[in-house]
């Protein structure tokens, strides 16, 4: 590695020479006594890189997104938080872990360990619970052999599901969650799959109160059917989830036609300010059609911006917005960052 002189070397030296001219000598002697040495300089740029890493954990930890299992109502959360106990028991001792994974063996199970849960990838309980939904009857087993509390939660009916629930509920947030990954996505496409996703807790709203469960995956595989009470905690569940989806991610559809632009009625934008006029300008020039075909809508309108003005002023900085955490996770995850917090991003020797 470099090493870092540059300070000491250069800065300093011009550093001096203005303080001299500017404030006078009694300034000068008094920059001796800050250290610019090459360890000096390395740990404080560690400092700022690990407070830097810091800042980003808790932007994750802090998602939107997350608030999502902020809503859950007391039973379900009671369950939640019952299974990642159950996990925790398993994966927090080697010697459970590998006897865990003897007993799947022995039964030749599909999967041979649970999937371990952590703060910040908050989207790793959807896969841990459906791990476990999948592995209850291994943990049955285990749990009674080791006489432990847990297997009268995986004997009882409604443990089991609330857990099928809580899996098929979080698998389709994570399946969500995946499609606004990737690089070129804008706010517009997040802005429409939030909008189908709300769209389709409404109809599993409706669904479960017409007594429909088909669209849960692992709750249908059940014997029994939800009962009354819980397919009311189900509803209460969906319209939490909806009312905090929508507090958090409000319709800000004003520039519906950044992704749509030769599909969306003029007459539907605001008047008096130019984009009616605009858009239906745009609409009528053939050049403009054959770059909307060809072109992402960051490249449309940045090409186009000269000649649609206005309309290009409200696109492009929608266009700039990050849709999600994507970028900045990448990032980090390409950093080597040696503090507390960068290790709960990762625990070695565990699946997720």
């Amino acid at each position: 590695m470099k090493a870092h002189t540059i300070a000491e070397s250069l800065v300093m030296p011009a550093t001096k020479i203005l303080v001299k001219h500017v404030i006078g000598e009694e300034a000068v002697a008094k920059l001796e006594s800050v250290s610019l040495s090459n360890n000096t300089v390395q740990r404080r740029i560690e400092e700022m890189s690990s407070d830097i890493a810091d800042q980003v954990i808790a932007g994750v930890r802090a998602s939107k997104f997350a608030l999502c299992t902020k809503v859950l109502p007391p039973k379900l959360l009671s369950s939640l938080n019952r299974v990642m106990k159950i996990v925790n028991f398993v994966k927090t001792s080697a010697l459970n872990t590998r006897l865990f994974k003897l007993l799947c063996e022995d039964f030749g199970s599909d999967h041979i360990c649970l999937l371990y849960h952590t703060e910040v990838r908050w989207l790793s309980s959807g896969n841990t619970m459906r791990r476990l939904f999948e592995l209850r009857d291994e943990l049955l087993v285990f749990f009674m052999e080791k006489k432990h509390d847990f297997h009268k939660d995986l004997e009882d009916e409604k443990f089991i599901s609330r857990l099928a629930y809580l899996s098929d509920i979080f698998g389709a947030l994570n399946h969500l969650n995946l499609s606004f990954q990737g690089p070129n996505c804008s706010v517009s496409d997040f802005i429409l799959k939030l909008g189908a996703f709300v769209w389709k807790l409404d109809l599993w709203i409706k669904n479960v109160e017409r007594k429909c469960y088909g669209l849960f995956e692992l709750l249908t595989t059940l014997k029994s059917e939800p009962n009354d009470q819980f397919s009311q905690e189900i509803v209460h569940h969906l319209s939490l989830l909806k009312t905090e989806l929508m507090y958090y991610f409000p319709d800000v559809t004003r520039c519906a036609y950044i992704a749509h632009t030769f599909s969306v009625d003029p007459a539907d934008l605001p008047v008096g300010t130019g984009e009616q006029e605009g858009l239906i300008d745009i609409q009528a020039d053939e050049t403009a059609k054959m770059k909307h075909k060809e072109c992402s809508p960051m490249d449309l309108w940045v090409s186009m911006a000269s000649s649609y003005l206005t309309l290009a002023r409200h696109a492009v900085p929608q266009l700039l917005i990050f849709s999600s955490t994507w970028e900045c996770e990448q990032g980090l995850a390409m950093m080597t960052i040696k503090s507390k917090s960068r290790n709960s991003l990762a625990a070695p020797g565990h699946d997720f």
